[in-house]
């Protein structure tokens, strides 16, 4: 653990160096700086452990079979695609929503994505809710359930019904 660290430490020291980030910084706006990184870091990695593989546009575009990435954000505009801000610009896009055998989003995604935008939820709340038990679901995550179109009518009331309770 300590080698994992300290290697850490030494990239995020280079990347400061290299980029001149804290040239004439006082000893505690540094000290600053490194704790806000090293909660970003830990903030990512909790976000991933609780979604699971999160792409990036360009991976996305890749999957989607589109040629720019203005595609890929218009789709998430529309909710017709579930995109997460990412600190410093850009968006991740999770696997999830993604049929492995199409490569494109499952048939439910929109009617989900779009409850939640009505009612003003935003798309980290939506990818928690996701992500999350329901007891509509008996337990299951939406997750879990995304490529079965017998349980989309349940899904999507269930959606409905969550989005109005977070619209209050």
């Amino acid at each position: 653990m300590t080698s994992a660290i300290d290697t850490a430490v030494d990239a995020f020291r280079a990347t400061l160096v290299e980029r001149g980030a804290l040239a004439g910084a006082a000893a505690t706006d540094a000290a600053e700086v490194g704790r806000r990184a090293a909660l970003l870091v830990q903030s990512a990695t909790a976000w991933q452990d609780h979604l699971g593989a999160l792409l990036d546009v360009r991976q996305t575009m890749e999957l989607l079979g589109v040629a720019t990435r203005q595609a890929v954000y218009d789709l998430a505009a529309r909710h017709r695609l579930l995109g997460l801000a990412r600190h410093g610009g850009g968006m991740a896009f999770p696997a999830f929503q993604f049929d492995p055998s199409t490569g494109r989003p499952y048939d439910v995604v929109p009617a989900l994505l779009g409850a939640f935008a009505a009612a003003g939820v935003d798309s980290y709340t939506t990818a928690t809710w996701l992500a999350t038990g329901q007891d509509e679901l008996d337990g299951r995550t939406p997750v879990s359930v995304l490529g079965d179109p017998t349980v989309a009518g349940v899904l999507a009331a269930a959606a409905e019904r969550t989005a109005a309770r977070l619209s209050r």
